[in-house]
């Protein structure tokens, strides 16, 4: 036994002692450690690549995973959102107001394709020195921001379609119930 348990266990005479004692030890280790992790995850904030960042927020979800203390998707997805900028603001809205959940898999690879489209916009943002900078850069926030928001109107239109088409669904489900009801009754009668 390691000395630094050797320790803990003067005084104790039986087995099931020290292993409580033990128990006890690493339980409350454990617990100080997931919380240190979740506060380490709810400080990360997104100042490098995406892949990266993303790639920080992994490493701490599968330490919790591998303590005993998983995150599921919800959290996961959250703790991403939470350390993004501003300017992913309208991205994080287009995932929020879909009907549907994505998976942390399918966030991932939005997010790269999202900042891949963003640093094409700042790339082609470039400006020549003689122009006005602060024109030209509120001009392309402009441009984004309908972009953006032509998205998102795409996006809710999508939803309500899948709405309306799981409506459809239900009525047609309900129609053939009503209909084998009927068909039941007169059997019976």
């Amino acid at each position: 036994m390691e000395p630094q348990f050797k320790v803990r266990m003067v005084g104790y005479e039986w087995c099931h002692q020290m292993w409580r004692n033990l128990e006890t030890y690493f339980a409350s280790q454990t617990k100080a450690r997931v919380k240190q992790l979740k506060i380490q995850l709810r400080g990360i904030k997104k100042t490098t690549a995406i892949n990266q960042y993303l790639l920080e927020i992994k490493k701490i979800v599968d330490t919790l995973a591998t303590i005993g203390s998983p995150l599921d998707t919800t959290e996961h997805i959250d703790a991403i959102f939470d350390g993004l900028p501003e300017e992913y603001d309208p991205f994080v809205t287009f995932v929020l107001i879909r009907i549907e959940d994505y998976t942390v898999e399918q966030i991932e690879a939005l997010l790269m394709a999202h900042e891949e489209r963003l640093e094409k916009h700042k790339r082609s943002d470039n400006v020549p020195p003689h122009v006005n900078l602060a024109q030209g850069n509120l001009h392309a926030r402009k441009q984004y921001t309908i972009k953006v928001g032509a998205l998102i109107i795409i996006a809710m239109e999508e939803t309500l379609k899948e709405a309306e088409a799981r409506e459809e669904q239900i009525r047609l489900i309900e129609e053939v119930i009503g209909n084998s009801v009927k068909s039941v009754e007169r059997w019976v009668i």
